[in-house]
């Protein structure tokens, strides 16, 4: 079990620690200790853009999952040709779709935790997120560390 810090003392009193910002970590690399408003609104503001594109790339590819006025959806065919294209699009337009969603859900996550001045905390193991890894994916809600004994990549920018 890790010592307690600041943020861990601050949460027992009731009270909200002060928002992460760049400094360096143990390890020597930077993480995220102390933010100020203008920083949390510069992410937030990042965070909100990002949203409104994945908004904007999931309502175009819903739109090419869901059958029109063409008729039923395709299905594979029993020949090669038969109609196999079309059912692989939309099986890839799924899986588009499902991982458009995901990282939906860490952006919102991001911006939940910027509320909660508990940006920059990993959500795995509690401990700081690294700088270059927030400046890369303002979303990332683990550590590298964690991130990477869930066997996942990170989710990358379009």
């Amino acid at each position: 079990m890790r010592p307690k810090d600041d943020w861990d003392l601050a949460d027992e009193r009731g009270e909200a620690p002060t928002r992460p910002f760049a400094a360096s970590g143990p390890s020597g690399w930077p993480t995220v200790d102390r933010l100020d408003e203008e920083r949390a609104d510069a992410i937030r503001r990042r965070l909100e853009q990002r949203l409104r594109e994945l908004d904007r790339e999931l309502g175009e590819v819903e739109r090419q999952i869901a059958p029109g006025d063409e008729g039923p959806r395709p299905q594979y065919g029993k020949r090669v040709g038969d109609h196999t294209a079309e059912a692989l699009e939309t099986r890839r337009n799924v899986a588009v779709a499902g991982s458009l969603r995901a990282q939906r859900a860490e952006v919102e996550r991001a911006m939940a935790k910027l509320g909660e001045a508990s940006y920059g905390r990993c959500d795995g193991c509690g401990g700081p997120i690294g700088a270059e890894r927030l400046e890369a994916l303002p979303w990332a809600g683990e550590c590298v560390s964690c991130r990477a004994k869930k066997g996942r990549r990170p989710t990358a920018r379009p």
